[in-house]
């Protein structure tokens, strides 16, 4: 936690909103990773990063684990078309 006022900052993999855009992503991480894990020296590194990010919450999943969590004026922004995101918190203190 920060102190009251203080400000959280996550830069983190997300999933685009774009449909088309989604299902590339999607599809890079089921079929694109894999290959590339095979050429790997460490192909579990790339089960886990495609697993990881499959998992993780989209843009408003974190935003409201953010606030249940007690931050207050949860925003993001997408980078990278949402292929990751930035979001940002207060905590009220």
């Amino acid at each position: 936690m920060t102190r009251p006022g203080g400000r959280l900052l996550v830069c983190e993999v997300s999933h685009p909103p774009n449909p088309l855009l989604a299902f590339g992503h999607k599809a890079h991480l089921k079929f694109g990773l894999p290959l590339l894990s095979r050429v790997s020296s460490n192909p579990d590194s790339y089960r886990y990063l495609a697993e990881s990010t499959l998992a993780w919450p989209d843009q408003a999943g974190l935003a409201r684990l953010l606030q249940e969590a007690g931050w207050e004026a949860v925003r993001w922004r997408d980078l990278t078309f949402g292929v990751a995101a930035m979001h940002h918190g207060t905590n009220p203190g």
